[in-house]
């Protein structure tokens, strides 16, 4: 069996970088913001907005400057000087062992560079768990691992996705493939309980679901 693991949200929390460069930019421009607010970013994303939005609803920031705002953090995100702000769930090692045991691992995930990820990914060192690592372009993450899904489904093998975001869920229903969605990375339990989209809170729970299907499949 496979099984394809998205990485932020669902692997490795990366709220604290996602604070902390919009923080920066908004102090180097010396933009007045409401520094409290700021910590509900994330909270704010995982109702399915965006940092654009938080930007001008959240900290009154107009337009024109949150757009500008908005375009720095989308480059800076993954500057790696923010990465080592990034770390694993602490459920992921044991999952992602036990599971690798008698399954193939996967990472698929949405990034501007595939060498900075892999470096993170082994200071985390979770990337001994993976076969292998696909990384695909973040401006059309859903795109491309609907690409990538579907050329390793060609090879009749049985594959399960485990995501964090409509992404990871538009793809496995795009390709029929089976899906396990959390609610703890970048969209919340609220938002996918409205969709009525079934979603787990971490990965030991979402694990006994896995197994069970692993073993409805022998």
């Amino acid at each position: 069996m496979i099984i394809i693991f998205d990485l932020d949200g669902t692997l490795i929390d990366s709220k604290e970088r996602h604070i902390l460069v919009l923080k920066d930019i908004l102090d180097n421009e010396k933009i007045t913001y409401d520094k409290e607010k700021l910590k509900d970013l994330v909270k704010f994303k995982s109702s399915g907005k965006n940092t654009k939005t938080f930007l001008i609803e959240n900290l009154n920031i107009p337009l024109e400057i949150a757009d500008k705002v908005n375009k720095k953090w989308v480059k800076l995100i993954e500057n790696k000087k923010y990465l080592k702000y990034d770390t694993k769930y602490g459920d992921v090692d044991y999952v992602l062992k036990m599971l690798s045991k008698d399954n193939i691992i996967y990472f698929l995930t949405a990034r501007q560079s595939k060498k900075n990820i892999k470096k993170e990914l082994i200071e985390l060192d979770l990337y001994k768990y993976c076969k292998k690592l696909y990384v695909v372009s973040s401006k059309k993450s859903k795109n491309g691992k609907i690409k990538v899904v579907n050329k390793i489904i060609t090879n009749n093998c049985k594959v399960i996705i485990v995501g964090d975001t409509e992404v990871e869920y538009s793809v496995a229903k795009k390709l029929n493939i089976h899906h396990y969605i959390l609610n703890r990375g970048f969209r919340n339990e609220k938002y996918w309980n409205d969709k009525n989209i079934k979603n787990y809170k971490n990965l030991r729970s979402l694990k006994n679901e896995i197994d069970k299907l692993l073993t409805d499949w022998i």
